[in-house]
């Protein structure tokens, strides 16, 4: 356990012995809630986590729901790996079916990384066995060429080397070349359909892999016809259509999966982060059943993959998400806040657009977005009563700021928190964002209020419950 009587200067110790991948600022935070991070255990500094580790924490950090849903399943067994039957993991077949729709089938992963890699392998898979592409395979066998996946540039689908391989980031490939993979890899503007015509005429191409809202490539959504024409090009051309939905799933944008909210339908997805509530990694690739099937035992899988806990992990984060009417909310108050933000930034020189959808938003700088967001964790306001420091996020592609927190996130905390954004982005009168209405502490028939609407959260609960055992 860490507590308070172990100093700074000793974790600095011990983080000397740690890789520098990360470069985190200080302080350590020992404590996160809800939406809320903390210096540590019994108070100290407080900061609006408006990162919400990169949208791992959807349904707020420390969820109860689904740590007590961990830990009774952590009770009943550990891990089994897939080789044991689990019902754990029956069970979250049938909630994967009711949350996202039928005609999928699930292979449970862990981390994002793996999710959209065990995307890949299916789409490869299908490539190699489905009848759809028997054609296509003895022509390109018959021409002696290298079968391609398309990816977008500014991508981002994890950190292995076939990952990096995909990649258009030289900071993310140049320290590890040679990538052996690239030769089975194509890539194209993200948004830029005619480039993606031209790539799959080439008569080579199986899949295209593609983030529904770009997320480290700066928050980037794509024209509102874009996935349309995209699937039109994929049922022209014979091509898979897979999409990373790691950061924008599981209720991030407004729908449980984005590509919801452009109408069209992958043929795998791979999903992550908040799949647990964020509380450890638990991950997977969805896939119509159709290429699904065509996985045998030993060709794929993980340990830890599907183990049952993960799993009832992954079942409450579902239900969470339904309960608290995330989706709703990321809908609702992600327009609100952009559009707010819209309002203040049309007044400052150096922002050059505010984009994005639900509670995953970016603000496009001129200038490099880290200093902006330093400015913003130490930009303080006072929020019933007390003080919070600031709003704590980081920068997309070193020019726009992220804005991700936990979709449950109170509106009248967000609206408090204008007044860090209109002083870390210089606005000349900061001081009209100031939510002084909200300064104070709760009053009684607030906090009353506030008890109505759990009382009325656990009543929708129980009667679920009953419902189903009824």
């Amino acid at each position: 356990m860490i507590d308070d009587k172990i100093s700074n200067a000793q974790l600095a110790e011990g983080e000397e012995n740690v890789t520098s991948n990360y470069a985190p600022p200080e302080p350590y935070l020992r404590r996160s809630a809800d939406a809320c991070l903390y210096e540590r255990d019994g108070g100290g500094r407080a900061w609006v986590d408006g990162m919400g580790a990169y949208s791992a924490a959807n349904v707020g950090n420390r969820n109860l729901r689904a740590m007590g849903a961990g830990i009774a399943g952590l009770v009943r067994t550990t891990v089994l790996a897939r080789s044991r039957r689990s019902p754990e993991l029956a069970l979250a077949g049938k909630e994967v079916e009711r949350f996202f729709g039928q005609d999928l089938m699930l292979l449970p992963m862990n981390t994002g990384c793996e999710a959209i890699e065990g995307a890949a392998v299916l789409a490869k898979l299908a490539f190699n066995r489905h009848p759809r592409f028997e054609e296509k395979r003895e022509q390109l066998e018959s021409e002696g060429k290298t079968p391609r996946a398309i990816y977008c540039r500014e991508n981002f689908h994890g950190r292995s080397l076939w990952a990096k391989s995909a990649s258009a980031e030289p900071a993310y490939k140049e320290p590890f070349k040679p990538l052996t993979m690239e030769a089975e890899m194509g890539l194209v503007d993200y948004g830029d359909v005619s480039a993606l015509e031209e790539e799959f005429k080439k008569g080579d191409v199986y899949a295209f892999v593609v983030e529904p809202i770009q997320g480290e490539g700066g928050i980037k959504v794509p024209p509102p016809e874009y996935f349309q024409n995209v699937k039109a090009l994929c049922d022209q051309h014979n091509v898979l259509l897979v999409m990373d939905e790691v950061q924008t799933g599981f209720g991030r944008t407004g729908t449980p999966l984005a590509q919801q909210q452009f109408g069209v339908k992958a043929d795998i997805t791979s999903f992550g982060k908040s799949a647990s509530a964020g509380l450890w990694p638990v991950s997977g690739a969805l896939a119509k059943k159709e290429y699904g099937e065509l996985l045998k035992p030993g060709e794929h899988g993980s340990t830890f993959g599907g183990a049952p806990a993960s799993m009832a992990l992954m079942r409450a984060a579902m239900r969470e998400l339904e309960d608290r009417d995330a989706c709703r909310l990321s809908k609702e108050n992600g327009t609100w806040f952009r559009d707010e933000l819209i309002a203040m930034c049309t007044e400052l020189p150096d922002v050059v657009e505010v984009r994005g959808m639900g509670l995953m938003i970016g603000i496009e700088l001129k200038g490099e977005a880290g200093v902006v967001c330093e400015r913003l964790r130490k930009s303080p306001f006072t929020y019933r009563g007390k003080k919070m420091e600031g709003f704590w996020t980081n920068d997309a592609h070193s020019k726009v700021i992220r804005i991700s927190p936990p979709l449950i996130v109170d509106r009248d905390l967000l609206r408090a928190s204008l007044y860090s954004f209109a002083q870390a982005l210089g606005h000349p009168n900061p001081e009209q964002y100031r939510a002084g209405d909200l300064e104070r502490p709760y009053s009684p028939s607030e906090l009353m209020n506030g008890v109505a609407d759990e009382t009325k959260y656990y009543g929708g609960r129980v009667r679920r419950f009953m419902e189903e055992v009824l």
